[in-house]
């Protein structure tokens, strides 16, 4: 990769870190439960969406959110449910928003994932989490104390909700300080399957897509399926250059996804959905890929293809206006890569 893809990959870390550690719990929702199947529940708020099965001697969860405070409330709500234990957990990949809970379920659980999450963990996550926290973080604190600081001798009609960014930058800095990363402790390659019970559930590796760990989980029984970050639903995704993502293999992976027997959809980011959801998310990167092909081939710069590429038909996703643009970076130097 140029150059150039370099600078892109640490702008990248940059969004992951602020995606995945920075943003504080009152500015994420209440944790949601909410039955979807039989015995079968959808996690929704303070991370991506995560879910988890009832059997009557085991629990199994997808994911644990962003932080281990939330992860706690998650074994609350099991237990509002069930006196069975929590025996597994699955990270459908490495991102804070889906493993910063982790360290709540090892002492109770087998935490499952793909090879390459276990090491993108050790990877990114450590080094990526301590810089935030012993620089970036203690920076931003003093700085927004001295905004308030400021705003206070002023009288600011800002000063209140400046005051709240400050607490929230505080209750960051509580989290991480409790944070302890916990990678999976069970891997595999291609496949996995769990067995609670009278259910069955298929974890599968098809590849890179979001990232080179993407695990899709399968609830046969239910017929639903959880995909992470495979699917943002109607939402402009994030594309994990860094950690090995490749658009055109995420559409093939989306592609098969569409030949299994699945009702219900769980994506990593967005409103439960189906197949045709999934299909209005293949087209969005599909159609993407085309438009910078075409840019390229008219010897087009990537800062006027950021500037003219319009996709006018996706412009209700949520993040269309603040990430279609790295959107088009990404794909840029993917289908530039080797020239």
């Amino acid at each position: 990769m140029k150059t150039k893809g370099n600078a892109l990959i640490s702008i990248i870390f940059s969004c992951v870190i602020l995606l995945c550690i920075a943003p504080a719990k009152a500015q994420t929702p209440a944790l949601k439960v909410q039955k979807i199947a039989t015995d079968l529940y959808l996690l929704v708020g303070n991370g991506g969406n995560g879910a988890f099965l009832l059997s009557p001697d085991a629990v199994l969860v997808v994911d644990s959110k962003n932080d281990p405070t939330t992860a706690s409330e998650i074994v609350q709500e099991v237990k509002k449910l069930t006196t069975a234990p929590i025996r597994y957990l699955i990270n459908t990949h490495y991102h804070g928003d889906h493993t910063h809970g982790n360290q709540v379920f090892s002492p109770l659980a087998t935490i499952i994932s793909h090879q390459n999450t276990r090491d993108n963990i050790i990877r990114f996550n450590l080094p990526r989490n301590e810089e935030y926290r012993t620089s970036r973080l203690p920076q931003m604190l003093s700085e927004q104390e001295a905004k308030v600081a400021q705003l206070e001798s002023q009288n600011s009609p800002q000063l209140q909700e400046e005051r709240k960014r400050l607490e929230e930058l505080k209750s960051t800095a509580e989290e991480l300080e409790q944070l302890r990363l916990t990678p999976p402790s069970l891997t595999f390659e291609t496949q996995c399957t769990v067995y609670l019970d009278d259910y069955t559930v298929e974890l599968i590796y098809l590849g890179e897509g979001h990232t080179n760990g993407d695990v899709v989980v399968y609830f046969p029984q239910q017929k639903v399926i959880h995909l992470g970050d495979l699917l943002f639903h109607q939402i402009i995704p994030y594309i994990d250059v860094a950690a090995g993502a490749d658009t055109a293999h995420w559409i093939e992976i989306l592609n098969q996804v569409k030949q299994m027997e699945v009702e219900t959809i769980i994506p990593g980011h967005g409103e439960l959905t189906d197949i045709a959801g999934l299909e209005e998310f293949i087209n969005y990167l599909s159609d993407l890929r085309q438009e910078v092909k075409k840019y390229i081939d008219q010897d087009q710069a990537l800062e006027d293809i950021k500037e003219n590429l319009r996709l006018p038909k996706y412009s209700h996703f949520s993040g269309y206006n603040a990430r279609l643009s790295g959107n088009v970076e990404a794909i840029y130097w993917e289908l530039t890569r080797g020239n």
